[in-house]
C-alpha cells in the first residue's frame, strides 16, 4: 500500500501516482489535510504511524523541512512529490520527455531553463549534477 499525503493538492500528481501504483499491483490511499502534518500531529508521528501500515509513502508538501522529517522517521521509502525546495518527480518526467524528443539519453545534453528560480530549477540542478547535463 502507498499512502499519498497532500497538503498541496494536485490532480496530475494524485492520478499519476494512484493509477501507476495500481498498475503495479498495489493500492494507493489519498490523504489530504486530515493528516494535519505539523498541525494536528507531529510530522515524526505521522511518519511512524503511516510507515507501520504502508509499504511506501508519497508526500506533496509545502515545507521541505516536513519532507525531511517525514523521511527521517519513516521506516519505509518516502517519495518527494513536491516541496517548496524541489520537485524531483516532475524533473524525472521532464527528462524522460527530453530523451523521447531527442531520441537519446539526456546525459551530455545542454538544457536551457528560462523562468523563475524555484523548486523546478533546484531539481534540474540536482539532476544535472547526477547525469552530467549542461544546465544553463
Amino acid at each position: 500500500t502507498l499512502s499519498m499525503i497532500f497538503t498541496k493538492p494536485s490532480t496530475r500528481t494524485r492520478v499519476s501516482f494512484e493509477s501507476g501504483f495500481f498498475r503495479l499491483g498495489g493500492h494507493a490511499l489519498c490523504l489530504g489535510e486530515e493528516v494535519g502534518i505539523g498541525k494536528r500531529e507531529a510530522t515524526k508521528d505521522v511518519a511512524r504511524v503511516l510507515a507501520g501500515m504502508n509499504e511506501m509513502l508519497m508526500a506533496r508538501l509545502y515545507a521541505h523541512s516536513d519532507m525531511l522529517e517525514l523521511a527521517e522517521y519513516s521506516d519505509v521509502p518516502v517519495i518527494n512529490g513536491l516541496t517548496d525546495f524541489n520537485h524531483p518527480c516532475q524533473i524525472m518526467a521532464d527528462a524522460l520527455t527530453v530523451e523521447e524528443v531527442l531520441g537519446r539519453s539526456i546525459e551530455g545534453a545542454r538544457v536551457v531553463y528560462v523562468g523563475d528560480g524555484n523548486n523546478i530549477v533546484n531539481s534540474w540542478l540536482e539532476l544535472a549534477c547526477v547525469m552530467n547535463i549542461d544546465f544553463v
